[in-house]
C-alpha cells in the first residue's frame, strides 16, 4: 500500500515542481526587468541586456539561497489554502534580499530609494507568481480529469 500511495503521489510532487520552474522563470525575468528599469540609462534596452540581466538575476537567486529555499517551500508546504505558501515565499524574498544586501554585497545592491523599490516591487511579483502558480495547476488538474473522464 505504501508503493502505491507514493505513486500516487508523484504526479503531484512533478506538478509543485513544474509550478515551481515556471514562477521562478516568470521572477527572474520579472527581476531582469525592474533592474533594468531601475537602471536605464539613455539608450535602448536590448535583448542582450534582457538575456544577461536574467542570467544575472538568475545567478544571484542560486547565491543567495533563494533557489533552494523556494524549491523545498513549494514542494514540502501544500494544502488547500493558496495563501500560506505566497506568504512564506514572500517572505523569503524579503529575507534573502537583505541577505543578499548585508552579507553577500556588502555595499548593497542599489541606492536606498532603489533598494526599497526593488523590496515593495519584488514583494509583489513574488507574491503574484506564487499565489497564481498553485491556481494553475488545480485547474489544469480538474480540466486533465474532466478529459480522461470522456474517454
Amino acid at each position: 500500500m505504501e508503493v502505491s500511495s507514493a505513486l500516487e503521489k508523484m504526479p503531484s510532487v512533478r506538478g509543485r515542481l513544474a509550478v515551481w520552474l515556471i514562477e521562478i522563470i516568470i521572477q527572474v525575468f520579472a527581476f531582469c526587468l525592474l533592474i533594468l528599469w531601475i537602471g536605464h540609462e539613455d539608450r535602448p534596452i536590448g535583448l542582450s541586456d534582457i538575456v544577461v540581466g536574467c542570467y544575472v538575476v538568475l545567478y544571484i537567486f542560486g547565491l543567495s539561497g533563494y533557489l533552494i529555499t523556494t524549491l523545498l517551500v513549494r514542494v514540502f508546504l501544500t494544502g488547500q489554502n493558496p495563501w500560506l505558501p505566497s506568504i512564506w515565499l514572500t517572505a523569503l524574498f524579503l529575507i534573502h534580499f537583505e541577505v543578499l544586501n548585508r552579507l553577500i554585497l556588502p555595499g548593497g545592491v542599489a541606492g536606498l530609494r532603489d533598494r526599497t523599490v526593488i523590496r515593495l516591487i519584488g514583494a509583489c511579483i513574488t507574491f503574484l507568481t506564487t499565489f497564481a502558480g498553485p491556481i494553475a495547476l488545480r485547474r489544469w488538474r480538474k480540466s486533465e480529469k474532466s478529459l480522461q473522464s470522456l474517454f
